[in-house]
């Protein structure tokens, strides 16, 4: 008998996409800058000084490059990876109860268990291998036809089985919505040092205005790349 892996599949799904979710919201978010920027910085740049200075960053080199966004994303894929785990767990033992289920994945989570976790381990396996053996008999009878203490045992398995299902359901969404805040954490985080380093940066060189370069068409006068420059100071962690 296996619990439904609708839940499970709809998070691990969503978890394969929260990879690129950071690099998604930036590009948005980088020409929603250059959008805002262009109709005060024509208005004022322009008439009042003939040109000015333009600089660009290629983003994707900086999420490549960027040893924090990359350490964000291995965290990210580690979670997820956690999760999917515990999922299994109770996709794979439905006939275990919720004790049993945390005691098993605990088990099987550690790098060297002793002799005496092991054999526990195997315990909890074959506990599940028995009562699965007892649930598919006793469920291929009529239910007429069995003892009253057959009936009652298999009642107890069905509400094990209908348990596990339940928590399965309810844990896929606790675990997406964990992802989802740790995404929106670590986007923020990195959002928040890009800015401030790109300010930084162009503060002290005299830029006018940062553009994502992919987000550049055509620019009157000279265009600085500073990606090296903000890249450098966002891994020495200036």
């Amino acid at each position: 008998m296996r619990v439904s892996s609708t839940s499970e599949h709809k998070l691990k799904k969503h978890g394969e996409k929260l990879l690129t979710l950071i690099c998604a919201l930036w590009k948005p978010l980088a020409i929603g800058f250059v959008i805002a920027g262009i109709a005060c910085a024509f208005g004022s740049f322009v008439s009042a000084q003939g040109e000015f200075k333009v600089g660009v960053i290629k983003m994707q080199a900086l999420q490549r490059d960027f040893g924090e966004y990359r350490e964000a994303m291995e965290r990210l894929e580690e979670e997820r990876r956690s999760y999917e785990r515990q999922l299994a767990q109770l996709r794979s033992y439905p006939l275990l109860t919720a004790t049993e289920i945390e005691e098993l994945l605990k088990l099987s989570l550690k790098e060297r268990p002793s002799e005496s976790e092991q054999r526990r381990l195997l315990e909890l396996r074959g506990l599940h291998a028995q009562r699965t053996d007892e649930f598919q008999r006793l469920s291929a009878a009529p239910f007429e036809n069995l003892t009253p203490a057959q009936q009652q045992r298999l009642k107890e398995l069905r509400t094990i089985a209908q348990e596990n299902a339940s928590r399965h359901s309810k844990l896929a969404e606790e675990l997406q919505r964990k992802l989802n805040s740790l995404s929106e954490q670590m986007r923020n985080h990195i959002d928040r040092r890009i800015r401030e380093t790109v300010a930084q940066v162009a503060h002290e060189e005299g830029f006018d205005m940062v553009f994502d370069r992919e987000a550049v068409l055509f620019v009157r006068g000279k265009v600085v790349d500073i990606t090296a420059q903000v890249l450098k100071r966002l891994n020495e962690g200036k």
